[in-house]
């Protein structure tokens, strides 16, 4: 076998696979854009990710993640790093991982 990134990189996907890593897991999806408007759901970047590769999409449909429109985020007028610090991200995740603890006014 071949040693290097590329050989390793090209097993590890062919063994797992982008599709077929996400079958049957619940996905939850962050994005950030640097775009104010929120009609731009496949446009746009945080400056590091394309907002499409982010929300699991692909050109190819088989490296596509299957993350329901209702289990994706987008942050807009953000970057890749405000992901990382902004209390509304936080507040998503929470509203992913438990649901029950937060108060009804604070959900939209």
């Amino acid at each position: 076998m071949k040693t290097g990134w590329g050989a390793t990189v090209s097993r590890a996907r062919a063994i797992t696979g982008a599709g077929a890593a996400a079958q049957g897991v619940a996905c939850d999806a962050l994005a950030a854009t640097d775009r104010a408007a929120a009609g731009t759901r496949r446009t746009g970047a945080d400056g590091l990710v394309p907002l499409a590769s982010a929300l699991g999409m692909h050109v190819n449909p088989g490296e596509m993640l299957p993350i329901p429109e209702a289990n994706q985020w987008i942050g807009y007028k953000m970057n890749h790093l405000d992901l990382l610090a902004r209390p509304e991200v936080y507040q998503q995740i929470r509203r992913w991982l438990a649901p029950e603890q937060l108060p009804n006014e604070q959900l939209p």
